[in-house]
């Protein structure tokens, strides 16, 4: 995601500068030439990075598909776990809140079901869960939670098709979407065993897991996740409204 940002970079351009170029000026022939000579040398450039700038905006409209039919869970692995550093929030001033993350899918399914459809997903109604969640990312280095990430559901009538991460900075927003996993229908299946409850999302190094009102920890293969199976409340302690999920009641 951070690469967008060069790409932005690439295309900013000060239309002051095309508009004043078009301005007739007074003066002698020979420095009028010049002057224009010069102008002309600088549109060359302007509007190399205007045509430049339009490609990468239209390629980035199309959003980002991530097949995920060769990955795991995240189980099997080791984790360090932090519980001495309270969570830094990061991306604070362009936060993403549910309502703004659902809104952008929402007008953007007609282009999420293409996407999906090119990449071999069947898809007929493509729907959005209405809230979406962060997550705390652990480390030993310390916790944190970008409150400018969020992950949204994708379903396809009951059935989990997808989720899109989106990310949101300065220059809007950004989605990429993850599909084909494997442990798909399993996550489904434990989102509805759980539906109602207050569920947090925590990354701890690469690993994904998720946290009951329980405090049992499950992958998102829905087994059962030993490394915080040690007795502590981790619930408790990494309990944050902006990484709780209630997924919704299916009936």
């Amino acid at each position: 995601m951070n690469g967008k940002r060069i790409l932005d970079a690439v295309g900013g351009i000060d239309y002051d500068l095309i508009e004043d170029a078009e301005r007739p000026r007074r003066g002698n022939r020979p420095a009028r030439l010049a002057k224009w000579g010069a102008l002309a040398a600088c549109l060359m450039v302007l509007l190399g990075s205007a045509v430049t700038a339009a490609v990468l905006r239209r390629a980035r409209s199309e959003p980002k598909a991530r097949d995920m039919s060769g990955d795991g869970a995240g189980d099997g692995a080791v984790y360090t776990v932090n519980l001495t550093a309270a969570c830094v929030r990061t991306g604070t001033e362009w936060k993403l809140t549910d309502e703004a993350g659902y809104a952008y899918l929402s007008e953007r399914v007609v282009v999420l079901t293409s996407a999906l459809r090119a990449s071999g997903v069947p898809v007929e109604t493509l729907s959005v869960s209405p809230r979406g969640y962060a997550h705390i990312r652990m480390g030993a280095d310390g916790n944190t939670i970008s409150e400018n990430w969020r992950d949204f559901l994708l379903y396809d009538g009951n059935r989990l098709v997808a989720i899109a991460t989106l990310y949101r900075d300065e220059t809007g927003i950004f989605d990429s979407l993850a599909f084909g996993a494997p442990w798909f229908s399993d996550y489904a299946d434990l989102l509805k065993a759980h539906a109602g409850e207050e569920l947090i999302y925590l990354y701890i190094g690469d690993a994904e897991t998720i946290l009951t009102p329980e405090n049992d920890a499950y992958t998102l293969a829905g087994t059962p996740f030993s490394g915080l199976a040690d007795g502590t409340d981790y619930y408790s302690f990494f309990r944050n409204e902006e990484v709780v999920f209630i997924p919704a009641i299916v009936p």
